[in-house]
């Protein structure tokens, strides 16, 4: 049977582990007494056996370094000077605390928890008779409120979540105490708060008409070597120098406007040539590798142009004949006319179209073998992709 009592306070442990040393005559300081309690989490046997520990580490004298040293606890003022390092952004103290944190012997975990109680007593101690509830002497709440003075609310926030994250993952880690200095080394390079109050107070920002936040412009400013003199010269040059004839401009006017013309003229040649070059046999051996990129971005399409096959070349369109398919599947075809011919000129590389003529059935036995071998290659893409996602457990979004 199992019964679930309720933790003992501190306090009651404290002076029960006092009654016990004075009744044995054995010394000990307020922290000292402190610490056991603290680490005894609300159990009254365990501070017991934990005072026992201690009496036999330190004798009849207990004070507060030998029972840091007793029980492997970090001491407080390791804690404070990580938090003093992140605050001042020094990367030097903050390695030498991390150097300090692996030869006490802890776990990760424990140090990591130790941070994550120090800056939950940082933050008690920003809240007014917040201090009171911290579970310590007046020294230590006075160096707590003097330490907090420094920080801001959200920054603690914060670096709060940051380290409670950490706490999730740390103990699966091979190396926890690497994720630990990392963690302490990303928190060093984190931006302090800024308010907006603060931002509209200092003018760097404002409120436009659609109630949209701005960032106000710095004003330009002009270089102070250039003396009003000087503007007054150039000023002076610009009225000296001749008037433009207008005549001339006129003529290179109408020159550019030839040049354009003739230009849009070459284009259209350059064009038109690129579509007498482009040969039907070309078209036929590449039209099995065009319908495959259609498949990708339109399959539907791709499986009707399946049972196509290009014909000629007339007037810069390519005539393809469709075989087998009924009067629907052509308006498909008409609907998506300028993605086919989009992709035929990414193809074939030039500017063309295409035309559709609808076969016999009797033609449907010799697209066959395309068929079959577009199917084939299909079919090989997508075991190849569910490969993929099966090796980096994803999935396939439509």
């Amino acid at each position: 049977q199992r019964f679930d009592f309720n933790r003992i306070a501190t306090d009651t442990i404290i002076s029960r582990i006092s009654y016990i040393l004075e009744k044995e005559k054995i010394k000990a300081d307020e922290d000292s007494l402190q610490t056991i309690a603290r680490k005894a989490d609300g159990s009254m046997r365990d501070g017991l056996s934990i005072l026992d520990q201690v009496i036999s580490f330190c004798g009849s004298d207990i004070s507060y370094e030998q029972t840091v040293s007793a029980l492997g606890i970090i001491p407080n003022d390791l804690y404070f000077d990580y938090t003093k390092a992140l605050i001042d952004k020094n990367g030097t103290l903050m390695i030498e605390v991390l150097d300090r944190f692996g030869r006490y012997g802890v776990p990760a975990s424990e140090v990591n928890n130790g941070i994550r109680n120090h800056l939950k007593n940082l933050l008690y101690s920003k809240i007014t008779n917040g201090i009171d509830l911290l579970d310590m002497n007046k020294e230590n709440k006075n160096l707590y409120f003097v330490h907090a003075a420094d920080w801001d609310n959200r920054d603690l926030l914060r670096i709060s979540q940051t380290v409670s994250d950490v706490a999730t993952y740390i103990n699966r880690s091979d190396d926890p105490y690497l994720i630990l200095e990392i963690t302490a080394l990303k928190l060093l390079e984190m931006d302090k708060s800024v308010s907006l109050d603060d931002l509209f107070k200092s003018g760097s920002l404002h409120m436009d008409g659609n109630d949209q936040i701005i960032e106000k412009k710095k004003p330009e400013t002009i270089d102070k070597n250039h003396s009003p003199n000087d503007l007054s010269k150039d000023s002076m040059d610009i009225e000296k120098k001749a008037p433009v004839d207008i005549v001339p401009e006129k003529i290179d006017e109408t020159n550019n406007n030839i040049d354009s013309t003739d230009k849009e003229e070459d284009d259209n040649n350059n064009n038109s040539d690129s579509i007498n070059e482009l040969d039907i046999d070309e078209v036929r051996q590449k039209w099995k590798g065009f319908i495959e990129k259609v498949h990708i971005k339109k399959p539907s399409i791709a499986s009707i142009l399946d049972k196509s096959i290009p014909l000629r070349i007339e007037n810069g369109l390519i005539i393809i004949q469709i075989s087998g398919v009924l009067d629907f599947h052509l308006n498909m075809i008409e609907n998506n006319t300028e993605v086919i011919n989009d992709m035929l000129g990414s193809e074939f590389r030039s500017t063309i179209g295409f035309s559709i003529e609808k076969g016999s059935d009797e033609l449907t036995d010799n697209l066959d073998e395309n068929k079959n071998t577009v199917s084939e290659n299909i079919e090989k893409n997508e075991q190849l992709r569910d490969k993929i996602v099966d090796l980096f457990d994803g999935e396939i979004i439509t």
